[in-house]
């Protein structure tokens, strides 16, 4: 029994090679392989050219059997070849010749592909009078490769150690440790088994092995191999040995095993220590900047390495003030150091409401422990809560606040319902204005002095309980331009002040500015208007 198909393998070949550009990366892993200091490529037309100065090639089956390597013991070692490179190269052209110390040999791709008499007698093509240097091929490319092949060929050779020269022009190499620290505020410098390691230190840094392989990019002795699907947090820069496993034949991602795991510990136990000696430094006061180590932190260590902090991050919250603001991240954060009080994470208990008139104008007293839908002023109530992980000396009190509203007026309803209160204090705080909110139209709101106190709660009141996400509803701006026309109109009939504008919009009709008017007198069918200045306007009613 054959274990193999081998007429099937060699015509589905083909189809195993997604970008052709990568062959670019298989020319120029074979020539750094081979100690070459120099590649220069070379495309015209449908004729591709590659030649680098290595050793070459003095064992020919090693291009013609698949999964075959003829590479030193080191290179076997460390970069563990898999020996399909070059038939990316037979799958994408119809004709490659080969040159190099065995001499040269030119081959019929299709016949290679699909005929195994072909393939058999292959080496029968070699001239060894045709020598030369290093290793030299050309390709005769399909017309369909050839138009898009070379679009990523920089990208793809930027980290090779070699002196690439593509179409006559030096390809502009590229360090790791640029892209790693440029822009950057925390950047772990350092090493692994003699291969340098960057680490950017910072929030949501990875707590697992799978985590850290999703946001690590690799370059695996020249070969870039970008794992990040978000943001790269770690950068290897392979050269030496094997820390990691990329999966064979193309190497575009990172095996996970216990390589990877060895890694992430290592990756780890260096950011551990960096934040314990950064966030336990005095002189470090920027506060985002120590904010996002904490976070850092709070993803990766250990108990025994969180209680060495002198200080860390509780999150704050104003539960009854829900309002989205362009830094809510750095309010919703407070760092607490050691040696302070423990913070206070105030609660409303209850809300009870007293001398209430209903609507048959008997007073009666309301209480309710369900304090959901309360909305009161920023900076009344201050919840606060531990993170996940934090230092055992971190503790948060909770302090109830039972709210007491004590009624002095007959409740006005208009789209809102309105209520004047002699007194509203929670605890020992006195409150101007707060709402119970249920939905649209669906509002008690009491205040002290003012009813035009309620813009100090709008926002909180909308973004909350009436703002609607749906993609079938109206955009937030038109939703919330309802909610303030219902809001002022409520307010016009509970003070009993009407807007100027909303009263004689209609004048600008008549091409009368509002704002300029001072009297208004109506007479036999005929509005006389008095304009500042002494100017006037008489406009002519309709019967």
């Amino acid at each position: 029994m054959k274990s193999i198909n081998e007429d099937r393998l060699f015509k589905k070949l083909p189809y195993f090679f997604d970008k052709p550009s990568n062959v670019f990366i298989e020319l120029a892993q074979n020539a750094s392989r081979a100690d070459a200091s120099l590649l220069d490529i070379r495309l015209s037309d449908n004729v591709l050219t590659a030649w680098d100065n290595g050793e070459g090639c003095d064992c020919p089956e090693a291009i013609f059997i698949l999964a075959e390597s003829d590479w030193n013991p080191v290179v076997e070692s460390a970069q563990n070849p898999a020996g399909w490179g070059l038939f990316f190269l037979l799958c994408i052209s119809t004709e490659v010749t080969f040159q190099s110390n065995f001499g040269t040999i030119t081959v019929d791709c299709r016949k290679y592909l699909e005929s195994a008499s072909y393939r058999k007698n292959i080496l029968d093509n070699i001239d060894p009078r045709e020598k030369t240097d290093g290793f030299f091929l050309r390709a005769m490319l399909k017309k369909e490769i050839a138009g898009n092949i070379m679009q990523n060929v920089n990208s793809s050779l930027r980290y090779f150690p070699l002196d690439i020269t593509v179409n006559g022009k030096s390809l502009k190499k590229e360090n790791l440790r640029d892209g790693a620290c440029r822009n950057r505020d925390h950047v772990i410098e350092t090493a692994y088994e003699g291969n340098n390691v960057y680490i950017v230190v910072g929030s949501h840094f990875p707590e697992t092995p799978q985590c850290l392989k999703s946001k690590m990019t690799v370059v695996w002795y020249g070969i870039p191999i970008e794992c990040s699907t978000y943001y790269t947090c770690v950068y290897v820069d392979v050269r030496q040995g094997s820390i990691l496993t990329p999966v064979l034949p193309y190497r575009t991602t990172i095996k996970e095993d216990a390589k990877l795991e060895a890694f992430y510990r290592f990756v780890r136990d260096k950011v551990a220590a960096y934040c314990i000696d950064y966030l336990n430094d005095p002189e470090k006061t920027d506060e985002f900047k120590v904010l996002n180590i904490m976070e850092a932190m709070e993803c990766i260590a250990t108990q025994d390495e969180m209680d060495t902090l002198k200080r860390f991050y509780v999150h704050v919250d104003e539960p009854h003030y829900p309002v989205e603001s362009w830094n809510s991240s750095s309010k919703s954060k407070r760092i607490v150091h050691v040696n302070e009080s423990s913070p206070i994470n105030e609660i409303v208990s209850s809300v009870t409401i007293k001398g209430l008139e209903d609507s048959n104008g008997q007073k009666t007293d309301r209480s309710d422990e369900d304090t959901d839908c309360l909305v009161l002023p920023e900076g009344t109530i201050e919840a606060v809560s531990l993170t996940r992980k934090h230092p055992s000396w971190l503790k948060v009190i909770d302090r109830e606040y039972p709210l007491q509203i004590i009624c002095d007026g007959t409740p006005a309803r208009e789209n809102y319902t309105w209520t004047k209160a002699g007194r509203i204090t929670c605890g020992d705080k006195k409150i101007g204005i707060l709402a119970l909110v249920g939905g649209w139209s669906d509002a008690e709101i009491f205040y002290t002095k003012y009813p035009r106190d309620v813009h100090d709660i709008t926002t909180a009141m909308f973004d909350r309980f009436l703002y609607c996400e749906d993609p079938d509803c109206d955009t937030y701006n038109t939703q919330r331009e309802s909610f303030d026309n219902e809001i002022d109109r409520d307010l016009m009939h509970v003070t009993g002040a009407y807007s100027k504008y909303d009263l004689l919009k209609g004048l600008d009709l008549a091409g009368v500015d509002i704002s300029k008017i001072t009297s208004i007198q109506i007479k036999k069918g005929k509005m006389l208007i008095k304009l500042r200045n002494k100017a006037s306007k008489t406009v002519k009613l309709a019967a």
